[in-house]
Order: C-alpha cells, then sequence, then structure tokens
C-alpha cells in the first residue's frame, strides 16, 4: 500500500537522485579563479618548498630555501623553525652551528627577520610586525651550516631535515637538489630520502640524478640522506672533535670537572700527614720521673711514686 511515508519518501529520493550535485560540497582547500582560470588556495598552506644544498670541500653546506606561502587573509609573516640539535649515534647531544646570510622576497628586496631558539630549533621569524601581506607571497632563505656532516670509515655522509617538522600550515609539496664537491664520481654516490614527521621510515619519495644534481621531491616533509667516497670534504680532527663534544655536552663535563677540582683540593689538603714508624721503648724517658708517669699511667699519684721520688734508685 502506497501510504503518505512512503511518498514522502519516494519524494525525497527522486531530488535527491536529481540535484546531487547542487548539495555536493565543492573541495575546502581550492576555487577557480575566474579571471585566470586556476585554482587558488582557500586555506593558509604552503603550495611550494625548494631547496637547494651545496656540500661544501670545508664541510660545510649552503642553503637556499625558496617557500612559496598562500595567504587567504592578511599575515604578518611566517616562521621557519629548523632542527639545530640532534642526538647522535651513542646518545650523546650535537649541535650544528647555523649562520643565516640573507633573508628576501621573490624579487631579492630583504626582508626583517628575528632569531630566537625553542627547544632543538632555530626559529626564523619573517616579516614585519607592522605590516600585513595576503595572496601569494615567496621567501628565500640562505644560510650556511657547520657540523652536520656524518663521517664514517669508508664514506662521509649528508643527513639533512630538508623541511623541518614544526609547519603550523599544510605542506604541500618539497623538493630538494644536492651538489656535492667537485671531482665525486656519480656512480659511488648513494642516497635515499625519508617523508612523514620525526622518527618516520616511510618511504613515500622520488629520487634522481642528473648533471652532478641529487634531486629529492615528496607531498610533504622531506629528509634526505645522500653519502660520498672518503676524500672529498675535509673531516675534523681528534682535538676538533674533542672539542665539539665538550661544547655539545657541558652538562656532561661539570660532575667531571668537580671530581678534578675537589680531588686537587683533597690532594693538598686532606690527606693525612705521613708518620716515621714509632719505635717501641722499655725505659722511661730519663726527663720524666716516677710520680709523672704515675699520673699518666694511672691517671693518679699514689703514696709509692712519691716514695720513689723522694727515696733516689
Amino acid at each position: 500500500m502506497f501510504t503518505q511515508n512512503k511518498f514522502f519518501y519516494f519524494v525525497a529520493a527522486a531530488l535527491l537522485s536529481t540535484s546531487s550535485a547542487a548539495f555536493w560540497p565543492l573541495p575546502a582547500d581550492a576555487h577557480a579563479d575566474p579571471m585566470m582560470g586556476e585554482e587558488v588556495p582557500l586555506v593558509e598552506q604552503i603550495s611550494d618548498f625548494d631547496a637547494a644544498i651545496a656540500v661544501n670541500p670545508d664541510a660545510t653546506i649552503e642553503v637556499t630555501e625558496k617557500i612559496t606561502v598562500y595567504f587567504p587573509a592578511p599575515r604578518h609573516g611566517i616562521d621557519r623553525e629548523i632542527p639545530v640539535r640532534y642526538r647522535a649515534r651513542f646518545g650523546n647531544r650535537q649541535t650544528i652551528r647555523l649562520t643565516v646570510e640573507s633573508v628576501t622576497d621573490q624579487n631579492g628586496s630583504p626582508l626583517p627577520y628575528a632569531l630566537s631558539r625553542l627547544g632543538g630549533d632555530l626559529r626564523i621569524r619573517i616579516g614585519d610586525p607592522n605590516r600585513t601581506v595576503a595572496g601569494e607571497q615567496v621567501y628565500r632563505i640562505t644560510y650556511r651550516v657547520a657540523r652536520v656532516l656524518l663521517f664514517f670509515s669508508d664514506h662521509d655522509e649528508l643527513y639533512w631535515n630538508v623541511t623541518g617538522n614544526r609547519w603550523r600550515l599544510p605542506l604541500s609539496r618539497a623538493e630538494a637538489a644536492v651538489t656535492l664537491p667537485v671531482g665525486v664520481p656519480a656512480a659511488a654516490v648513494s642516497s635515499s630520502c625519508y617523508t612523514g614527521s620525526y622518527g618516520s621510515t616511510a618511504q613515500d619519495c622520488a629520487k634522481s640524478a642528473a648533471d652532478g644534481f641529487y634531486q629529492f621531491t615528496s607531498d610533504g616533509e622531506l629528509t634526505i640522506a645522500i653519502g660520498w667516497p672518503k676524500g672529498f670534504v675535509r673531516a675534523p680532527t681528534k682535538a676538533e672533535r674533542a672539542r665539539d663534544f665538550l661544547l655539545d655536552n657541558a652538562a656532561l663535563a661539570v660532575p667531571v670537572l668537580v671530581f678534578i677540582i675537589l680531588f686537587r683540593l683533597w690532594w693538598r689538603r686532606g690527606r693525612d700527614p705521613k708518620i716515621k714508624t714509632i719505635m717501641a721503648e722499655y725505659e722511661p724517658p730519663d726527663e720524666l720521673g716516677p710520680a709523672v708517669l704515675s699520673g699518666l699511667v694511672r691517671e693518679r699519684v699514689g703514696s709509692g711514686a712519691i716514695s720513689a721520688v723522694r727515696i733516689p734508685p
């Protein structure tokens, strides 16, 4: 029987089937630009992250980042946070030396920035606090990094977190292009790349090599590793490694330093003086009489001791 409830159900189903396109939500991250015919993001995002990395013979790397960001609403700028403190192979702390050389826009004009530390990261806050920007913005950051290469017995290696892991904006695409010192044979170069958050072993990335460039691409966060034979980069000396270890792990040196100071104080002032061997003597000293000896031994002077004093032996 075709009841009233079934009628309403039939009408609703017919409306949904004929006009579902009118109710289906459009993508939340982009819309068509009527002037250009291109998709424009609706949310803040990093549309491109391009990094050019040059490995130098002096064991430093030169990094130039081109970060393209889209702001639907006015913003002052971005925070670029670069990891500078790591845990080394043996669990000790290792800090890289990072020097910012320039921060510019897409036209090469300098941009204001400020540096600060955030845990194990160096924060580069880019932008004018008294001025806002909107739409697509391009930031170019150039910096030099020391103490970042790894030196093994049979090869040297660059292990580098290209994008970092503290972005508050979605990252659509990342690419890194690495150049090695002149003379490194391409056949002896090994490389790999990793994606995802810190500690991830996912490898949803692509790599290629051509004309001395080693390229890595991903659809999000990117970490790369590239190794080459020894002899093309100057390795640190043992003295330099010891110095850097002490500088990076100063907290471990405090107990050792305290022990050294206390040991020297004990050695100079806290040790008991040396005592010569005491020979047993069975005769009383000549300068002490019977009464004095009785007082020392018995803690009293009796009549016998007094008589001995009066009557010479």
